[in-house]
């Protein structure tokens, strides 16, 4: 789950709720990585802490990671490609 929530705040999310005027939400798009990406230090920090405790975890963390993220970049169409967003998540992470 923690994975998830930095995977769509990588992606810049924009609170667009409601909002159908296309040319509205032209100029502020529902996800927009380039004005509001960012990844919560509380939620790496408890990343960081699982993988600690958990070695097993190290290994398979990043095919945890590109699970999540895939389901969610269909899903939800979001624009920041997988592997863009998990070398952003090695550099917080290790």
């Amino acid at each position: 789950m923690y994975f998830e929530v930095c995977y769509l705040d990588l992606n810049g999310p924009n609170n667009m709720a409601g909002v159908t005027d296309a040319q509205l939400l032209k100029r502020f798009p529902p996800w927009d990585p380039k004005q509001g990406a960012f990844l919560a230090p509380g939620i790496v920090d408890r990343i960081v802490r699982l993988i600690q405790k958990t070695e097993a975890l190290k290994p398979s963390a990043k095919d945890i990671f590109v699970s999540r993220a895939s389901r969610l970049k269909r899903s939800l169409r979001l624009p920041v490609s997988v592997t863009r967003a998990w070398g952003e998540m090695q550099k917080a992470v290790y």
